[in-house]
């Protein structure tokens, strides 16, 4: 039986960064942000001036875009906060090769923090291959697409680990995003009936919740720990029929794939 079934991993780990949140002005300066004086949008600019173009403008477009003013109103006609950017540092964090030591250029330092900021806008706006809501009979969909992507092809997954709450007052879901990699599993099979299985799946994530120039894996929900997924599936093993979420993995599974 191949072993991809019982575990399996990327081919690199996926590294921890910063999700770059919007600080608020109470925040400030425990939190960098990518538009800040000197931080990673500002020193692309002036790099961009540096080799004779003309600046791009990013800082002034990514502040313009998080900060919830005025001018938010205006360009969208609704009042919108967008507080960070986990789903591209998510995706730079399976397909690039993380950042270890500083780069200098043109006479200007790029930290590990700054390079992971600039990694994460470049791949903010990624197409995807695959993207999936895992609702309360998908869970043969999460177990078949973990094993295809991280056991046979050996590259990471993201997953936003956070169900939607519902607005006791509206009765209407509450959107929150919260993108993870995971790059590692291990799970065990309890036959319960003739093809149906109980299945135990320990996964691997990595967080955000790290300054700028962490380097290295720190693991979501705890270091050094997986996040553990419970369900049953029915079928064959790699690629089960139907399945369904068990205990306490019914209110608290990735709300969507990716």
């Amino acid at each position: 039986m191949s072993e991809f079934i019982f575990r399996g991993e990327a081919e690199r780990p996926a590294w921890s960064g910063s999700f770059w949140p919007m600080p608020t002005s109470a925040e400030r300066p425990a939190h960098r942000s990518l538009y800040d004086d000197d931080g990673p949008l500002d020193k692309y600019d002036q790099h961009c001036v540096a080799l004779g173009l003309p600046s791009p403008r990013s800082r002034e477009f990514e502040r313009w875009r998080y900060w919830s003013d005025t001018r938010t109103e205006q360009a969208t006609g609704y009042k919108a906060f967008f507080w960070g950017h986990c789903n591209g540092w998510a995706a730079a964090a399976v397909l690039e090769a993380e950042p270890t030591r500083p780069q200098a250029l043109k006479g200007l330092l790029f930290t590990v923090g700054d390079q992971k900021g600039l990694l994460t806008v470049c791949h903010n706006g990624d197409p995807v291959d695959l993207i999936r809501k895992l609702g309360p009979n998908d869970a043969h969909l999460f177990h078949s697409m973990v094993l295809q992507s991280i056991g046979k092809d050996a590259r990471g997954l993201v997953f936003d680990t956070k169900l939607d709450a519902v607005d006791p007052k509206t009765c209407q879901p509450v959107r929150e995003v919260w993108n993870y990699p995971a790059y590692r599993y291990e799970c065990t099979y309890a036959e319960v009936a003739a093809d149906t299985y109980d299945v135990v799946m320990r996964l691997w994530l990595a967080d955000d919740s790290v300054a700028p120039d962490f380097v290295g894996t720190q693991n979501w929900p705890a270091p050094g720990q997986p996040k553990t997924y419970t369900y049953r599936i029915a079928g064959d093993k790699v690629n089960p029929r139907s399945g369904a979420w068990t205990g306490v993995s019914q209110n608290d599974h990735p709300d969507l794939m990716w």
